[in-house]
């Protein structure tokens, strides 16, 4: 069965120069191509596709399913939930492109609460900001 070898490959010496050349290079991709998949997983579990799509309340600790409750209450209030799943698990807002980590998660809500309709308080603001802090390091496992 004849093999691959590209014309014009000076020194091929009929057996595996071509090949032990190429090796450390396939080798260092494929290592490259699995450092990076486990990077860019996210590990938030969601239900749902398009303007339905929610996160999964069950993924949660018990401690902080008042502040999802009042994560789907006050964030859908607006937008379809899709649009804080896709920056929490991105870590970038999906309309400004801004980053969205902690102290970019805390300038976020700030905005979110000075909206003119979005009836949240103070109090509901940090308890948002630590929900959605908290969301995204899980997203980033």
């Amino acid at each position: 069965m004849p093999s691959f070898r590209p014309q014009g490959c000076q020194g091929h010496d009929g057996g595996g120069f071509y090949r032990s050349r190429t090796r450390p290079f396939v080798g260092s991709i494929a290592l490259s191509l699995s450092l990076c998949g486990g990077i860019a997983r996210a590990d938030l579990t969601t239900v749902g596709e398009g303007k339905k799509m929610v996160l999964v309340r069950a993924q949660f600790p018990r401690r902080q399913l008042a502040a999802y409750d009042l994560f789907v209450v006050k964030c859908t209030k607006c937008h379809a939930m899709r649009r804080p799943i896709r920056a929490l698990r991105t870590g970038i807002t999906p309309v400004t492109g801004s980053v969205f980590e902690r102290g970019g998660i805390k300038a976020y809500v700030v905005k979110m609460m000075r909206k003119e309709d979005s009836e949240i308080g103070r109090g509901d603001a940090k308890i948002l900001a630590r929900f959605l802090i908290s969301a995204r390091s899980l997203a980033k496992k």
